[in-house]
């Protein structure tokens, strides 16, 4: 999980990596970065709020981290 939703509110991504991250919101960064993990072929969410489903559809119109930007994250 996504830290059961804790990285989907502002200030809880470090900036640094906040930073490399494509989407306007922590929840649509934190999902861009779920998806660009390699070998990771889907992302599974959960919401009951229909504006959290929005928000999180839209998240796949961001593009993935490459490998190496998906590897600076780490170090």
């Amino acid at each position: 999980s996504i830290g059961q939703g804790d990285l989907a509110v502002e200030g809880a991504i470090p900036d640094d990596v906040d930073a490399t991250l494509s989407g306007e919101t922590p929840a649509q960064r934190a999902l861009n970065f779920a998806r660009s993990a390699p070998g990771v072929t889907s992302s599974l969410v959960g919401t009951a709020d229909l504006r959290h489903v929005r928000e999180n559809v839209a998240a796949g119109t961001f593009d993935p981290l490459g490998a190496s930007a998906f590897d600076a994250v780490f170090e």
